[in-house]
């Protein structure tokens, strides 16, 4: 792989945040290292560690924190600094009882780690590590802890690495695969960044039909107003993968136009052949859904779904909808 490609990547994975450098991190190094086992935070935490491999001998902590060009470096040494100091505490089971240290029993450990096993080596991944000072600080702790700790899961001597983006790259393999998913994770976060910010232009009559479905279900103005509300976040999401494909992606924006005519057909019919059209929004969706996994394929994941209803929605704030006759009378809302 050439070194512009690996400065691409390494550049890409500092943009990624919180789940997203956690989950691109473990693709890219389990790819590396057979045997690599991630840890589920579910049921009860992932008792501080995200991942290990050699047999339960080396340990990954991840950390992707949010970034802002506004935060000063001295504030993300700390943020780091912090947060890793935290995940260590709890593998060596300690917890900070005023300026002591003192043991805590870490259960969730003994049910990821293998039994006997103890880490010997503590990698650290930061999506940032552009500053030292993160350096002497976590390696101090780790002496003290060490030293504090009855070291059921950690060996006394074990050894810790901090990595950053251009260190991991110069660390495992990436490939061209690597590079594919990566763009797809910050192209998905960036879409739902913008999603976040925008603001639907006009929703009188998306708002005017909603309510004529409360007068036309009597006894659903709850559940009517939550799904009102997802559909606007869902619209929201749609209109953030339109722009953002405009942006960078201007031919996959081609194929969004074409699967929207072939959504939009689809769900004409399906309402129009319906005496309730109202009860067929689900369907509306599976269709959307349906259509536009076959213009992009797998690879945009579960964002499709949003944006799958976030079409019907579009569809319901920008169309003539007839939401069918109730005691004779038209419902027709535009």
């Amino acid at each position: 792989m050439s070194s512009s490609l690996n400065v691409a990547y390494a550049q890409t994975l500092s943009s990624l945040e919180g789940d997203e450098f956690e989950k691109e991190v473990a693709a890219l190094i389990g790819r590396s290292i057979i045997g690599f086992q991630t840890v589920p935070a579910n049921p009860q935490g992932d008792g501080g560690l995200d991942g290990f491999s050699h047999s339960g001998t080396r340990g990954y902590c991840c950390y992707g924190p949010e970034y802002s060009a506004a935060k000063k470096p001295k504030e993300r040494v700390n943020a780091i600094v912090t947060k890793f100091s935290a995940d260590l505490r709890r593998l060596f089971e300690l917890e900070t009882n005023g300026s002591a240290l003192v043991h805590s029993e870490n259960k969730e450990l003994g049910t990821i780690l293998p039994e006997n096993r103890r880490l010997d080596e503590i990698n650290l991944v930061v999506n940032w590590f552009e500053n030292h000072q993160v350096v002497g600080p976590l390696h101090s702790l780790l002496m003290v802890y060490a030293g504090a700790s009855r070291c059921k899961y950690v060996d006394p001597g074990v050894t810790l690495r901090i990595i950053g983006p251009n260190e991991l790259v110069g660390l495992y393999a990436v490939d061209e695969m690597a590079i594919a998913r990566i763009e797809q994770r910050a192209f998905l976060e960036r879409v739902q960044i913008r999603a976040g910010v925008l603001t639907l232009a006009d929703l009188r009559d998306f708002e005017e039909k909603m309510s004529a479905l409360e007068g036309l279900l009597p006894g659903k103005t709850a559940a009517i107003r939550k799904l009102g509300g997802q559909l606007k976040d869902d619209w929201r999401t749609a209109l953030a993968f339109e722009h953002e494909l405009d942006d960078t992606l201007p031919t996959l924006h081609r194929s969004l136009e074409m699967a929207r005519g072939k959504i939009m057909g689809k769900i004409a019919s399906l309402m129009i052949a319906s005496d309730e059209p109202w009860r067929e929004l689900g369907r509306a969706g599976d269709v959307a859904k349906t259509l536009l996994q076959e213009a992009f394929g797998p690879q945009y994941g579960t964002i499709v779904t949003s944006v799958a209803h976030g079409e019907v929605a579009r569809l319901v704030g920008e169309c003539t909808i007839d939401w069918g006759r109730k005691n004779g009378e038209s419902s027709r809302v535009a």
